[in-house]
């Protein structure tokens, strides 16, 4: 059967973070939280290792990101709107897009193939200002996975308009 485990650690902005032993039998699993409150605002990565006394797969590392607003009050909204980029860049089955929204904004994201026909609309709601982030999955419009190559994506907020490149690689 599965065995679940729900639980929430909180650590400082250094990341840090060490958990003591849960023993998983085979097919069961565990869902754990990590939440951070960070001094800066802005986008955070982090990783969690996992180890095993399988001798074959002795270790696995899943990496984690997320928005910290911040704690300082001068960190909450950023300086200028922007398209911040996006990670995993190549990427499979999934990338994360970050901007940030100095002013609250109707913010529109799309998904263009290299013919300049749209895959996906992402985003295209207003939003407050602040640092946020969308995941794209890699499907299209209608749901159907996306061909590995090159796409692209175009940010507009207000009167901020900018793209970048991405790679979907299976």
């Amino acid at each position: 059967g599965n065995a679940e485990l729900n639980g929430t650690i909180d650590v400082t902005e250094d990341f840090e973070i060490s958990v003591s032993e849960y023993s998983l039998a085979i097919g069961e699993n565990i869902d754990v939280t990590v939440s951070f409150t960070p001094e800066a605002a802005g986008e955070y990565t982090g990783s969690v290792a996992i180890t095993s006394n399988d001798t074959n797969n002795p270790e696995a590392t899943i990496t984690l990101s997320g928005t910290g607003n911040g704690s300082g009050a001068d960190d909450l909204i950023p300086m200028v709107t922007e398209l911040q980029g996006n990670y995993p860049n190549p990427f499979n089955p999934t990338t994360t897009i970050r901007y940030a929204l100095n002013t609250d904004e109707k913010v529109e994201i799309e998904i263009y193939n290299i013919k300049g026909q749209t895959v996906k609309t992402l985003v295209n709601e207003d939003q407050a200002a602040g640092y946020h982030s969308v995941v794209w999955n890699g499907k299209d419009n209608s749901n159907k996975q996306s061909a590995s190559g090159i796409y692209f994506y175009k940010f507009k907020a207000g009167n901020i308009v900018s793209m970048k490149k991405m790679i979907l690689l299976k």
